[in-house]
């Protein structure tokens, strides 16, 4: 009985690691750091619980906020991610309205570039995906409580698809 129930652990075992649903995928997640007066991006790896979609599953560890303390959020944490579709090398992330109603992370040209490539470094690492589009309530324009979408808040604006931006990034001199 107790050799039955020993090979029956460890087939679960074996399933579980060969589906990874036990310790998901390994991600890196940008948030902001401060160097030298200056704001940049830095990468921090993180365990995604598996998903059926990482890429959402990924960017709701984003607006979870960093787990170290010199790192700041860059995505207000009220924020939902409605959905991510990925197609043909773009991925579109939708948003609530939240991303641009909350104004916990204050609302600069600084802020809104870290919050812009926040999202979308942290979408192109995958494989496949290009480009990302940002929208909100599954708009890519209009308004939202009389806050313009396209204009996101207010300098660099969600007027086109977006690529990975290197050197937005803190590289580590080490």
């Amino acid at each position: 009985m107790l050799k039955r129930a020993t090979i029956i652990l460890f087939t679960a075992i074996l399933i579980c690691l060969a589906l990874t649903a036990c310790s998901g995928q390994s991600v890196d997640l940008y948030f902001t750091v401060e160097s030298e007066g200056s704001f940049y991006l830095q990468a921090q790896t993180r365990q995604v619980k598996s998903s059926p979609n990482i890429y959402q599953a990924s960017l709701e560890q984003l607006i979870a906020g960093p787990g170290q303390s010199n790192l700041l959020p860059t995505i207000p944490a009220s924020t939902k991610v409605n959905h991510v579709k990925v197609d043909n090398g773009l991925a579109i992330a939708d948003f609530s309205a939240h991303i641009l109603t909350d104004t916990s992370i204050p609302h600069s040209s600084t802020t809104e570039k870290l919050a812009i490539y926040s999202i979308v470094n942290t979408l192109t690492q995958f494989e496949g995906i290009e480009k990302v589009r940002i929208t909100v309530e599954n708009k890519s324009s209009g308004t939202i409580d009389g806050r313009s979408i396209e204009d996101f808040w207010g300098h660099i604006g969600l007027y086109d698809d977006f690529s990975k931006n290197e050197e937005i990034i803190l590289k580590n001199e080490n």
